[in-house]
């Protein structure tokens, strides 16, 4: 009896801690002061006549005066073996402090859209939070195909800070594009360590030659573009400036999750291609009639992604780009493994981006 007393007493005082938790997460505020939050853009879909909108964001704590952020940032700078003179390099601090916020769990962000309002799931130990919200289909305006629609965090009372972002509500019917971004439409040179650290931390961003111009004159045709990478969310900031000042379509970004402090570290380690799979397979089960055109580089696995993705869903393949990159050029070997069971007219390995223009839908 009595070691039955002590182990009640033991159950009750977890479940008691457990409710003092849960009671300290809802008590605390949706976004503090020193909280930053990113929104990030997705893209809807049609069911019926409602669209289905999903919502997706990063809730972080910067901590721009912290001593032990600006020592761990030297630490970064010297593993990655960028030089001292990089430590003082601004492009650098911008982008090698994004992986080294705090990210906010258990935060209940609120968003707004037109005039509906919903709260978002808490966010996860990643400071990344999901949610969702219902819109009716309209003929023209906000609520029709193809519109870019704002989203924007509904802050806290006397909070004036501005946190906003983009949805694109996307037809179940047409032609999107799904495009990897590194060596594909920015200069990266993934297969050179040295030179893709620079690029990624030490460089402004460059774009590849002419694929801006083509990807713009498919966007004229209405065509939806889907950015699949194996980057890391913290280099979102980084890539939504580089899409929007290179003249890119604006799009839904797709890429790797990463925390420098467990164990999806490792992930950046791992050959991309389960990750993209995943993701692509994703989008074109949420849209099954549309057509898909898929634009990689031969650089790592974007090859073997598409065919495989293209033996999985042939009705919804248009045509595969590969763009063919220095280091890592698509030998007949390759190609022949890659595109097994492909028709030839369904693929192209190219050099310059004129000749995606080729392709006529």
């Amino acid at each position: 009896m009595r070691d039955t007393s002590i182990l009640l007493k033991k159950v009750s005082c977890t479940i008691l801690l457990l409710l003092a938790i849960t009671a300290l997460l809802s008590a605390r505020p949706a976004l503090a002061p020193d909280e930053q939050v990113l929104v990030l853009p997705t893209t809807a879909s049609l069911e019926e006549d409602t669209w289905k909108i999903p919502l997706k964001g990063w809730v972080f704590e910067m901590e721009h005066d912290s001593s032990w952020r600006k020592f761990q940032t030297k630490i970064i700078a010297r593993k990655l073996k960028l030089g001292e003179r990089s430590e003082s390099n601004s492009l650098f601090i911008e982008r090698a402090w994004m992986f080294l916020v705090d990210n906010q769990r258990g935060k209940r962000i609120k968003y707004r859209l037109g005039d509906k309002e919903v709260i978002c799931n808490r966010s996860r130990p990643n400071g990344h939070f999901e949610g969702s919200i219902s819109m009716s289909k309209k003929p023209t305006g906000p609520g029709s195909a193809y519109t870019w629609m704002r989203i924007n965090v509904v802050p806290p009372p006397g909070d004036e800070r501005r946190f906003e972002g983009y949805v694109q509500l996307v037809p179940p019917e047409g032609i999107s594009v799904i495009s990897d971004i590194d060596d594909t439409i920015k200069d990266s040179v993934v297969l050179d360590k040295k030179e893709l650290m620079a690029n990624t931390f030490l460089r402004p961003c460059r774009a590849i030659s002419g694929m801006a111009k083509q990807y713009a004159k498919w966007q004229e045709k209405n065509v939806v573009f889907h950015y699949v990478s194996g980057s890391p969310w913290q280099l979102t900031p980084m890539l939504t400036h580089f899409i929007e000042e290179k003249g890119f379509p604006r799009g839904s970004f797709h890429l790797r999750m990463f925390r420098i402090y467990d164990s999806s570290m490792l992930n950046l380690l791992k050959n991309p291609f389960d990750q993209k799979v995943r993701k692509i397979s994703a989008i074109l089960k949420r849209y099954p009639r549309r057509k898909f055109i898929f634009v990689g580089d031969s650089g790592e696995a974007d090859a073997d992604v598409y065919g495989e993705i293209a033996r999985r869903y042939p009705d919804q393949l248009l045509h595969i780009f590969i763009r063919n990159v220095e280091l890592g050029k698509m030998t007949q070997e390759r190609v022949s493994v890659a595109f097994k069971d492909i028709p030839q007219d369904k693929w192209t390995v190219f050099e310059d981006a004129k000749e995606l223009g080729k392709l006529q839908f």
